[in-house]
């Protein structure tokens, strides 16, 4: 147990630590699965965006659609965040490398 407890410690002073400082391929594997995702949720989004712009404009703005809309904007933000993180380990990346 005593084991397991230290490990968890030293994965959080891992992580803690500035993206400067990561290695290289641990930079590259962050890089990689926060740019899918962002990409695969930004995909989401266009797929549901055109149709609730239209039933938007149909049915007027209701409750529903704020609600709508208001969850359309987190994951947005969300997607902003994944896409900042991607963005950031590509230019600590480049920096590093080239």
């Amino acid at each position: 147990m005593n084991r397991f407890l230290q490990s968890l410690r030293n994965l959080q002073v891992v992580l803690r630590r500035p993206l400067a400082e990561w290695d290289s391929w641990a930079l590259a594997i962050l890089g990689a699965t926060t740019f899918c995702i962002a990409g695969y949720w930004g995909l989401t989004i266009k797929a549901v965006i055109g149709e609730l712009i239209h039933a938007t404009n149909d049915a007027g703005i209701t409750l529903m659609a704020l609600v709508l809309w208001g969850l359309v904007g987190m994951r947005g933000v969300v997607i902003w965040v994944f896409g900042c993180i991607a963005a950031r380990c590509h230019l600590v990346l480049f920096a590093r490398h080239f």
